[in-house]
């Protein structure tokens, strides 16, 4: 059974991380190039760069997760992107890169629909120019760039231009994003189902009225660790966004429980999460 390289199409090592090895990976990835779907590395720190070049030579990849791997630049991304044309899934949370490696992500990865940089903090407002200007990352349906503080609010309408079919947009951690910043994607993404604003701090009544007024199609709405919304918000989002499923409001003390009473006439909401809501 082991010799079946048809039951290698999906190989996840983040359970050996500790054990997994260049010499494991490169063999892996040139015994079953042709079949190998889904690939995880996450975590897996004793990877390097040597190695991961050889993913390039499976030309069905569709998922790669590289999360926490610290030997990511802009060579190893493209030997993946030239190599992995049929990719979806692109993984690089909590990596140490540079702007080269967006621009290859602009040029190479023009399939590409999940894309993760969370935590990522090595490139700049110059690498995320790339998401307008480049060819590739324009069919993006879901990013994250949690943890991304670096990027600015010129940035923020870099890639918000960059990713109109957006239908998933993670924010969280970003304490100094301003309002003005998230309105570049409630404009330039009205496709927008979720959005996570965990400990985006910085935010005020005003950006939750550019999501009512912009984002009719929102299903999912995530707010935590935000001391400046009111319940005025959260009725105008209530208004605005009637095809609203989910709503998980946490550690939100400005707000008052009237203010959830806006979503009293929303016809599909069937989650409410709200804890440590005091008037």
């Amino acid at each position: 059974m082991v010799q079946d390289r048809s039951l290698w199409t999906q190989i996840d090592l983040q359970q050996i991380k500790d054990r997994t090895t260049d010499r494991l990976v490169a063999n892996l990835a040139h015994k079953f190039r042709s079949f190998l779907c889904n690939l995880n590395l996450r975590d897996c720190v004793r990877v390097t760069s040597s190695s991961l070049r050889y993913i390039g030579e499976c030309r069905n990849l569709q998922e790669l997760s590289l999360s926490g791997i610290k030997q990511i630049n802009a060579d190893v991304v493209n030997d993946i992107g030239l190599g992995c044309k049929n990719l979806l899934y692109l993984n690089i949370a909590k990596c140490n890169f540079d702007d080269g490696v967006l621009r290859v992500l602009a040029r190479h990865y023009v399939n590409i629909q999940y894309l993760s940089l969370a935590g990522c903090t090595g490139f700049s407002t110059a690498g995320v120019y790339y998401f307008m200007v480049g060819q590739g990352l324009h069919k993006l349906s879901h990013l994250d760039i949690s943890g991304c503080s670096q990027i600015t609010h010129e940035g923020m309408r870099y890639i918000a231009r960059g990713c109109p079919l957006l239908h998933s947009l993670a924010l969280n951690k970003l304490a100094r994003m301003k309002d003005e910043s998230l309105y570049f994607f409630t404009k330039y993404c009205p496709n927008l189902k979720a959005l996570h604003l965990r400990h985006a701090s910085s935010l005020t009544d005003t950006a939750f009225m550019y999501i009512a007024e912009n984002l009719p199609r929102l299903k999912t709405l995530c707010v935590e660790g935000n001391h400046n919304i009111t319940g005025a918000s959260i009725k105008m989002v209530g208004r605005g966004c009637p095809d609203l499923v989910h709503l998980f409001i946490i550690d939100c003390i400005q707000m008052c429980d009237t203010g959830l009473k806006g979503f009293s006439g929303t016809r599909g909401l069937r989650v409410v999460n709200s804890v440590t809501v005091s008037g």
